[in-house]
């Protein structure tokens, strides 16, 4: 021996470990940081298309940007995008599927050919149209039986100036418009005065007053109804007020599936990051 020894030290790592699986677990748990050109990805994956083609594409990302940003700071779920918002950032930016990635709870779109022709002519000439505007012009139209739409001084700055500049509506001054916002009920009450066989739908009906009384019927029709301007479509070749109609329809059933999907789209993006 030359006179050395070794000395015996007695570790106790658990101490140590429980550090190192404590930083491991957070590194595993913590919320990873989302870009946002993750929406990038997602428009570009040859699934989407837009009426307004790639503007409509950044209009999207723009409409969503604060969404993904505050992926962030919460948990990316169902509640984190609002219905209304999402129809909003469809009806602005004109996204839509391509046929061949349809998914299947959307395969009735394929029976209406004229719905993105529609589509394309609200996005183009309503850009930042809110969801409650829309809902107004649609609820006005089923009113209306899809003839017409009214704009009183009440209304929101967006309606209020088309009656003053639209290229979607113009205003008219005529009998029918008046009642066709009327009741089927109160209608036929007109044509009972005035000895007038009354038809099924308001429509014919309010033809029938007009080809009898003509502007003289604006003596029967309620005040409330004479002071309004009403609106018609310029060219119903391109489309109608059943067209918008329908649009709203399909829109709020893209609505959950473009949610739905985004919502996938992010979540399996952040389980790659926790995988690396």
């Amino acid at each position: 021996m030359n006179g050395r020894s070794t000395i015996h030290v007695t570790y106790d790592l658990d101490d140590v470990l429980e550090i190192l699986r404590a930083g491991q677990n957070k590194k595993l748990y913590e919320p990873r940081r989302i870009k946002v050109s993750v929406i990038d990805h997602f428009l570009y994956s040859g699934r989407f298309n837009s009426v307004l083609g790639l503007d409509g594409f950044k209009i999207f990302k723009a409409k969503l940007k604060e969404v993904i940003a505050r992926v962030n700071d919460d948990d990316f779920g169902p509640n984190l995008i609002n219905l209304d918002k999402m129809f909003e950032a469809l009806l602005d930016s004109g996204l839509y599927y391509v046929e061949e990635y349809l998914p299947d709870e959307l395969a009735f779109l394929k029976k209406d050919e004229r719905w993105l022709t529609a589509y394309r002519y609200i996005a183009k000439n309503f850009p930042d149209i809110s969801y409650a505007d829309f809902r107004v012009i649609v609820n006005r139209l089923k009113d209306a039986r899809g003839y017409s739409i009214y704009v009183d001084s009440t209304d929101s700055d967006l309606l209020r100036a088309m009656a003053e500049d639209s290229k979607l509506f113009q205003v008219v001054v005529d009998v029918k418009s008046a009642l066709m916002q009327m009741s089927l009920r109160q209608v036929r009450d007109i044509c009972a005065k005035e000895g007038i066989g009354s038809a099924r739908s308001l429509e014919e009906t309010a033809d029938r007053i007009v080809q009898k009384c003509g502007k003289l019927a604006l003596g029967y029709i309620p005040q409330e109804f004479r002071n309004r301007r009403s609106l018609i479509i310029r060219d119903e070749e391109l489309a109608t007020g059943d067209d918008i109609i329908h649009l709203d329809t399909y829109l709020r059933a893209i609505s959950k599936v473009v949610r739905e999907d985004l919502i996938e789209f992010v979540n399996s993006r952040r389980q790659n990051q926790w995988s690396r």
